[in-house]
């Protein structure tokens, strides 16, 4: 019981303790490394692609607008 009560005495000075509420200047460091180890290019603007095959791109814009797009390869799984 008297330890209750010494911890009851104690309590008022939680009050008076001063606490720091900004994260530490490596807050988030851990991450932005796991990042940098996973993105392979984090600015891509460089990255050029060139251009598309005109003939394809030709043919498929004309079945999509004539409405006779090839329908996707219907998916199976192993063991269906």
């Amino acid at each position: 019981m008297r330890f209750a009560w010494m911890l009851l005495g104690l309590l008022p000075l939680a009050g008076c303790a001063e606490y720091d509420l900004a994260p530490p200047a490596a807050f988030g460091e851990a991450v932005r490394h796991n990042m940098a180890a996973q993105i392979i290019d984090p600015e891509p603007d460089r990255l050029s692609l060139g251009a598309a095959p005109g003939v394809r791109r030709a043919i498929a814009v004309g079945r999509y607008q004539t409405d006779q797009v090839e329908p996707p390869a219907e998916e199976t799984t192993i063991g269906d």
